[in-house]
């Protein structure tokens, strides 16, 4: 099984430490939970 720094390396060419991907995830899973209780806005542009 591949881990997700192996992943990182070969789509983006960056290495990435271990610890540097649990910041990460520390900080958007936040934002991800936050996401669909955030408030709908009464109108949306489509292109």
């Amino acid at each position: 099984m591949k881990r997700h720094s192996d992943h990182i390396k070969e789509m983006y060419n960056v290495e990435v430490s271990a610890s540097t991907l649990s910041e990460i995830t520390n900080r958007v899973i936040p934002k991800v939970k936050e996401c669909p209780n955030r408030p709908l806005e009464n109108l949306y542009a489509s292109v």
